[in-house]
């Protein structure tokens, strides 16, 4: 694995692999630690000194399934947030980054697929994804599945929205405002331009 503008270490501790990424020309006390044990779970987190990392969402990404390039593009995109280490950007930074932002945790479907997935404050679940069955995508100008499900069990699923989109979504609180009680939405496509839903 190489990434423009970060020293890569990697070393194995007890059936963990411990991956450090330090900005070039920096020691290194500030750095971000992908940690991954032998059942491909972990995490990529902000370190400072011995410190772990505080709360703030964007400094811990849990990962389940985890792989060498999952642990690069979530690197990649820890080191533009809290470096700004533009030049460790990549074709998958800019979503990775926009979701990281978000609070978003990487998850999988049963059968393994990644998604990414998020608890909002009012307990909501959120969940993107390429498809309904999984998959992350792979930059902000694709299409993406958004499921929003209330604490009631009550659903909003977006089919094939485009993902700056969903974000708005996301944004300004409108996915809630689409859950209809009792049931399910399910919504085909949407294209939001110039448009807000409330």
């Amino acid at each position: 694995m190489k990434i423009d503008g970060l020293k890569i270490s990697v070393e194995n501790r007890n059936n963990t692999v411990v991956t450090r990424f330090v900005p070039e020309g920096e020691g290194s006390y500030r750095h971000i630690r992908a940690t991954l044990d032998d059942q491909n779970r972990g995490f990529v987190e902000l370190v400072e000194g011995n410190d772990p990392p505080g709360i703030d969402g964007t400094e811990v990404v849990s990962i389940i399934n985890g792989n060498d390039q999952l642990l690069e593009r979530l690197a990649r995109a820890m080191a533009v947030i809290h470096f700004r280490l533009f030049e460790a950007e990549d074709w998958y930074t800019g979503i990775d980054k926009a979701l990281i932002e978000r609070g978003f945790q990487i998850g999988t479907t049963d059968d393994g697929q990644h998604v990414w997935m998020t608890q909002l404050a009012t307990g909501a679940v959120v969940i993107i994804s390429k498809t309904f069955d999984g998959g992350i995508p792979s930059n902000e100008s694709e299409k993406a599945c958004v499921i929003y499900q209330d604490m009631q069990g009550n659903a909003v699923k977006i089919k094939e929205a485009d993902i700056k989109d969903i974000l708005k979504l996301l944004d300004n609180d409108s996915l809630r405002g689409l859950v209809r009680y009792g049931g399910e939405v399910e919504i085909e496509g949407m294209h939001m331009e110039g448009y807000t839903l409330h």
